[in-house]
């Protein structure tokens, strides 16, 4: 039995580094669509745990490894995988990582200008760079998290003009691009997300507080940024995917008190674009990592806010 479990995972294994879909046993409906940055460098079994956690303790039945792909081919493959037919048990989540277009159009997976939009039809869990958001049509009542976090109770969009054909729930958690070392970084936490105990659902309001609270890698402009829309869909419904049912770690990093009587904060590291807020003199906020230059700060504030403040204006 040994032997024939063996045989059976090393033929599980070479398919999947062929980027064939592998189905599995578990309830039908929750598919995958995976391609890493650091592809070539994953190995066979490090590509069959990865199935093997998505199947065992998220129940996904198929998952999609995009090992051959060039950079410039994944929003194509990504635009077909969500536009896929569905029914209504159908889930489907999206994890691609790489570079934006700023390290080269052949070395980027982000979508060419004048990419067709995409339109997903089933719910969907998208972890990619802020740039597919650009060419995601999100339905219109969608929220945009930049420097907040969905709360606990749900999101539920106040819902405009959609389609029957909308999927009712979408999220698009934005990924760094802006470097490789920032992008296996963060690749790497998603991967220790998925491999934890107490694992049974993907929660996008968590992995949006691990990236923001976790991501400590000096020199990166990163962003984490949530995008979603919520028709109302019953949270047992969701399942894999869920929002706010995990709670919050406990931050790590310097604090420090503001004495001045306000502290700008900005939703990106370009203070240019004017301030999301100001903090008030006596809160405290908490030091996370330094952007590309020094003259920026990404901190935590009080109230589960995140964001950006100039260097300069920390100094009394």
């Amino acid at each position: 039995m040994k032997r024939y479990r063996y045989l059976y995972r090393i033929a599980i294994a070479a398919l999947v580094a062929f980027g064939v879909a592998v189905p599995c046993e578990a309830s039908a409906g929750a598919r995958a669509l995976i391609s890493l940055h650091d592809n070539g460098d994953m190995s066979w079994p490090q590509r069959v745990a990865l199935q093997d956690s998505l199947r065992e303790r998220f129940g996904f039945t198929e998952t999609r490894f995009l090992v051959d792909a060039m950079p410039d081919e994944i929003p194509f493959h990504v635009k077909h995988f969500l536009e896929e037919g569905a029914d209504e048990n159908d889930r489907r989540l999206v994890w691609v990582s790489g570079l934006s277009r700023e390290h080269g159009p052949a070395a980027s997976i982000c979508p060419a200008p004048g990419f067709e939009p995409i339109r997903p039809t089933a719910p969907s869990l998208i972890l990619a760079p802020a740039c597919y958001g650009g060419v995601l049509l999100m339905p219109q009542g969608a929220r945009h998290f930049g420097i907040t976090e969905p709360s606990a109770g749900g999101e539920t969009s106040r819902v405009g003009r959609i389609r029957a054909a909308d999927a009712p729930w979408l999220a698009h958690l934005a990924l760094p691009a802006d470097g490789a070392r920032f992008v296996t970084g963060a690749d790497g936490m998603i991967q220790r997300f998925l491999g934890r105990p107490d694992g049974g659902t993907l929660d996008a309001a968590a992995l949006l507080h691990l990236l923001r609270s976790e991501f400590r890698w000096n020199g990166s402009s990163y962003t984490a940024t949530l995008d979603l829309f919520d028709r109302g869909i019953e949270r047992d419904e969701l399942l894999p995917f869920a929002l706010g049912a995990h709670s919050r770690p406990v931050l790590r990093g310097r604090t420090l008190a503001i004495h001045k009587r306000e502290l700008a904060l900005y939703a990106r590291p370009a203070p240019k674009a004017g301030a999301a807020l100001h903090l008030r003199a006596g809160d405290r906020i908490r030091l996370l990592r330094q952007g590309r230059d020094k003259s920026l700060r990404y901190v935590a504030a009080p109230g589960g806010i995140f964001g950006w403040v100039r260097t300069d204006d920390l100094v009394d």
